[in-house]
C-alpha cells in the first residue's frame, strides 16, 4: 500500500499482511458510493521508519510515540509486527 501525504507526496509503501477488506456499497440512481474498513498487520519497523523520517523524530522517538498509540508500556518492546487499520470512503470522481 502507497501512503501519499493531503499534498500528493509519497511517504512510504507498506507491506500488509493478512489483509481484510471489507466494504458496503450503496447503488441508487446516479449515486455510487462506499466505505469500508482496511484489516491488516504492518511490520513495526516500516513504522518506525516512517515516522522516524520526519524532521526532529529520531528512532527512540519513534518506537515511544507508536508505544504509546498501541497501550505498550514506555520502555516496553513492541512487537515485530502490529495489527493496523484504515477507514475508506469511495466515491466517483467529479468530471
Amino acid at each position: 500500500m502507497r501512503l501519499i501525504d493531503s499534498a500528493g507526496v509519497w511517504i512510504t509503501d507498506l507491506t500488509l499482511d493478512d489483509p481484510i477488506l471489507m466494504l458496503t456499497m450503496e447503488l441508487e440512481p446516479g449515486v455510487v458510493a462506499s466505505e469500508g474498513t482496511l484489516t491488516a498487520t504492518v511490520l513495526t519497523q516500516i513504522l518506525v521508519d516512517t515516522i522516524a523520517s520526519f524532521e526532529g523524530i529520531d528512532e527512540a522517538g519513534a518506537e515511544g510515540l507508536i508505544g504509546s498509540i498501541y497501550g505498550f508500556e514506555p520502555g516496553e518492546s513492541l512487537s515485530e509486527s502490529l495489527p493496523f487499520d484504515f477507514a475508506l470512503s469511495l466515491s466517483p470522481l467529479s468530471m
